[in-house]
């Protein structure tokens, strides 16, 4: 997750509401910290699957994990791909959210070193220098 996660500024944090934020989502967090990622929207998904008791009961276990990450600002969609629910509202909140980033990146002058993780690299051996 963190090779996957250095270059990025924005992050959409997951959580099934049948299930609940498990404990890789305190790991996410803690990397999110970690690297200093500026923003953070979480997801409750599968909705339709539970009661909106338990909805709710997750949505607020979710925001009392961001706040604790320092996250108090972040908003939470709660959705369900099959029936379609908060599904607008999270593509409204996803494009505004990139339009910002676009902007804030089009002004922002270059600064820092190009960094590009590498997972593995290796020596063929052959006839290249021949």
């Amino acid at each position: 997750m963190l090779a996957g996660v250095l270059s990025i500024d924005r992050v959409l944090l997951v959580a099934a509401a049948d299930d609940g934020p498990r404990p890789q989502t305190l790991e996410h967090l803690d990397i999110l910290d970690l690297i200093e990622v500026s923003e953070v929207t979480g997801v409750v998904t599968k909705i339709d699957r539970v009661d909106r008791e338990r909805t709710e009961a997750v949505v607020a276990e979710f925001r009392e994990l961001l706040a604790v990450a320092g996250y108090t600002e972040s908003p939470i969609f709660a959705v369900s791909s099959r029936r379609g629910d908060g599904i607008a509202g999270l593509t409204r909140h996803l494009e505004e959210s990139a339009g910002i980033a676009e902007r804030k990146r089009a002004a922002a002058p270059a600064a820092g070193l190009f960094r590009m993780p590498i997972d593995r690299a290796s020596l063929c051996r052959g006839s290249a220098s021949s």
